[in-house]
């Protein structure tokens, strides 16, 4: 968790921040290129990432960028999105590109994947095009480990026939797993995509690859940018206190539904509710959550203990500063 000095106070267009700017600058620094903020930014960049999407699929004709599309894409569901669409000499958009990063522990992509090429139907404007003009759906996931285990470089997946092994389905969709992980050397045409997956594990600059060169003097750029570093700051920060919300509520809810059901129980033994908080030995504050939660929920019929705890006591619930470590 980021320390805080209250001396110090950063705040940015929507969201106040606390912090100590010297720790947060060294915690930012040190940050890896595959930190899913720093990849982002760098991704921004269209001459690197054209590079990165050569790199990684070298038989696509990415001669000229239409231009960038920007996702707004946020850890629960959405990560900081990067892709951009492909034209050639004026004619229609070619390829629709998506490039994340996926650190490791997190499994199979796969499920991932599936969610990005959804956004992409669902978000591009080609969504509206004769099926027969849509462009390649393209998306390429880094993994700072293996998922599939088979210790090669390149995981590249179009949809199969499973009962005629050659025959594809030609839907116009590719998804490319990049395990950085794999032996060097293991597939011989993706030199360039090689070194960059050395880079990624090991954050060292070989100076003689012009490729990794400019990736990692966009790193430092990125690193070096004071507004970069709040950003970082504000979405750490809103993380945090979306964390400390959701365990804030699983508590309220384990709480309320056992007083409710312990007192439910005692009263069907003809216990009345008096008794129950008697012989339970109930505080004040409970005895006024279980009043409170009970005359909710009577009011409010088909609705759930969560449904109160989201509406009521978390609506109630002021998440400033205080609820942050």
């Amino acid at each position: 968790m980021p320390l805080r000095n209250k001396e110090t106070t950063i705040k940015t267009a929507e969201h106040p921040v606390n912090a100590s700017a010297a720790v947060w600058s060294e915690k930012f620094k040190a940050l890896p290129f595959h930190n899913w903020f720093i990849f982002s930014k760098v991704m921004k960049n269209p001459d690197i990432f054209k590079a990165v999407v050569k790199a990684s699929v070298p038989e696509l004709d990415l001669d000229s960028i239409d231009f960038v599309i920007e996702r707004g894409i946020s850890p629960e569901g959405t990560v900081l999105g990067h892709g951009f669409r492909t034209d050639t000499d004026g004619n229609p958009v070619k390829n629709v590109i998506d490039v994340e990063m996926q650190a490791a522990g997190i499994g199979n992509p796969a499920l991932r994947i599936r969610r990005y090429g959804s956004v992409i139907d669902r978000t591009s404007p080609e969504r509206y095009s004769d099926y027969s003009q849509r462009p390649q759906r393209i998306v390429i996931v880094f993994c700072t480990y293996d998922p599939f285990g088979k210790n090669r470089l390149v995981y590249s997946f179009r949809p199969q026939c499973q009962e005629c092994s050659q025959l594809y389905l030609e839907d116009g969709t590719l998804s490319v797993v990049i395990n950085c992980t794999a032996s060097a050397g293991n597939e011989k045409k993706y030199k360039d995509l090689s070194a960059l997956a050395s880079y990624i594990m090991t954050q060292i600059d070989p100076f003689s690859n012009a490729f990794i060169h400019d990736i990692n003097r966009a790193v430092i750029e990125v690193k070096n940018s004071f507004r970069y570093m709040h950003e970082f700051m504000t979405f750490e920060e809103m993380f945090t206190l979306e964390e400390k919300q959701g365990m804030e509520k699983g508590r309220n809810i384990e709480k309320i539904s056992a007083i409710l059901s312990t007192v439910g129980k005692l009263k069907r033994k003809n216990m009345s509710e008096e008794d129950a908080f008697s012989l339970l030995d109930y505080a004040d504050e409970d005895i006024q959550l279980y009043h409170d939660a009970s005359d909710w929920l009577k009011s409010h019929e088909g609705m759930s203990v969560e449904d109160y705890v989201d509406q009521v006591v978390m609506a109630d619930t002021e998440w400033d500063d205080s609820h942050r470590t």
